[in-house]
């Protein structure tokens, strides 16, 4: 209840992280009841204010038509782009997927690859599974099976769904010493990367 009090404060006062953080108590009725009309409503004051948190929300809620909204995958596109142009590592990869399957834009996998290397590179599991997956099979890329190992095993580091199968599947297909090449690849890339060391963002469930 004083959670609720504070953040309500801040949105009087027009603070873009009170909506989004009264926007979720909403969403899951803690505090306050379930309310997914203001919820969205706080979340586009949010996003308004251009909070990556909310606009990466919003462009979920829009691509996939939920709360109460009909589903806008040009309205998600936007909301995905502007937080990703920020650095959002969550809407790197949303947006990623959009290009990748040919989601409301035209299918292109070299754009895709883009927005999931911007996303890996901060250390977002999600992305760093999107990207290995694309080294897998040889996508807008020559297959490397060492670099999809490496990418793979940061996104296990940190528990991503399907990842840990897929490195048992890509391991078979490697010797030891490729297997050393891509832990090798992962202490360099792990030494360079602070923000891996401190621990990325966990994806949300698929």
């Amino acid at each position: 209840d004083e959670a609720v009090a504070c953040y309500e404060k801040g949105v009087m006062s027009n603070h873009g992280p009170c909506w989004h953080r009264l926007a979720s108590l909403c969403q899951k009725g803690r505090g306050v009841d379930v309310d997914e009309a203001r919820a969205v409503d706080l979340l586009t004051r949010a996003a308004e204010a251009d909070y990556p948190e909310a606009l990466d929300e919003l462009g979920v809620i829009y691509l996939e038509g939920n709360s109460g909204v009909m589903a806008d995958t040009g309205r998600a596109l936007g909301y995905f782009l502007n937080a990703a142009e920020q650095g959002h590592p969550p809407s790197c990869c949303n947006l990623g997927k959009l290009f990748l399957k040919g989601t409301g834009v035209d299918l292109d996998l070299p754009t895709a690859m883009t927005w999931f290397r911007k996303g890996a590179e901060q250390g977002y599991a999600d992305a760093q599974y999107q990207l290995s997956l694309m080294y897998m099979e040889g996508q807008s890329v020559e297959r490397d099976l060492i670099e999809a190992y490496m990418w793979l095993d940061l996104a296990v580091k940190q528990d991503h769904r399907g990842a840990l199968k897929t490195r048992g599947a890509i391991a078979k297909q490697l010797s030891p010493s490729e297997i050393n090449g891509a832990e090798k690849r992962i202490e360099n890339w792990t030494l360079a990367s602070p923000r891996e060391k401190m621990g990325a963002e966990k994806p949300a469930p698929s």
